[in-house]
């Protein structure tokens, strides 16, 4: 087998490029990112970028408040927790994104070792930012690591070039692996709620349809509600 020519490669890669050396072959542009995408939010390569600007922003390892509005719905704060940090260029690497239009959003980001939550300039409800996909890069050494270990395999419902691609479900599996399984929002609040703020964080400029995040919450599910509902019907056949 022919070992790759790293060589060659600049130190940053733009998606285009990291898109080619994944061999993403028979594709459309964007179906090409949203593979990228899937293996960044899964922990396998790293998405950064060098915009000088200034945030607001909460330490993620503080946690937030949760609260209600004057209608009952849960809202998230920082608690004034907040302060500003000032990138002046240096890379940051962009928590877990999702592309909508041209743009990559997330909700968190690692600043010189450190997540953090972006906020609103008053320093208490949490923000989404944008990124163009020309400002995101993969270093080097990271496309190299992430190909000499191998990108495992998609899942043909997370898999935008399958003909088996399902978005709601590889949605599902994701808030599943963020909520059920590390645990992410407050597990006292009930699914839907815990869904709804979930959605608020990673998908944003849009408040989630109240029906989308019950059908997630559904097919998610609550470990305690399925347990004590197994239970019962266990009694009811007894």
């Amino acid at each position: 087998m022919e070992t790759p020519n790293y060589k060659m490669l600049p130190n940053q890669l733009n998606l285009e490029m990291v898109a080619t050396e994944m061999a993403l072959v028979n594709m459309s542009p964007r179906s090409k990112i949203e593979v990228i995408l899937y293996h960044q939010r899964n922990g396998r390569i790293a998405l950064k970028a060098d915009v000088a600007t200034n945030y607001n922003v909460h330490e993620t390892a503080a946690g937030l408040d949760e609260n209600y509005d004057s209608n009952g719905n849960v809202i998230v704060l920082s608690g004034g927790k907040d302060f500003w940090i000032e990138t002046s260029g240096r890379p940051i690497t962009l928590g877990p994104a999702h592309l909508i239009g041209d743009a990559l959003i997330v909700s968190t980001f690692t600043f010189e070792d450190k997540e953090y939550y972006p906020l609103d300039e008053p320093g208490m409800h949490p923000l989404s930012l944008s990124f163009s996909i020309n400002d995101v890069y993969v270093d080097k050494v990271d496309l190299e690591d992430f190909l000499e270990r191998g990108p495992g395999d998609i899942p043909a419902y997370a898999d935008p070039a399958s003909e088996h691609f399902a978005p709601e479900l590889a949605l599902a599996v994701t808030i599943h692996k963020a909520l059920r399984m590390e645990g992410k929002i407050n597990p006292r609040l009930n699914m839907v709620d815990r869904v709804d703020l979930w959605l608020r964080q990673n998908t944003p400029n849009k408040k989630p349809p109240e029906i989308r995040t019950k059908r997630l919450a559904t097919i998610i599910g609550d470990g305690k509600k399925i347990e004590s509902d197994l239970k019962n019907i266990k009694k009811t056949k007894g």
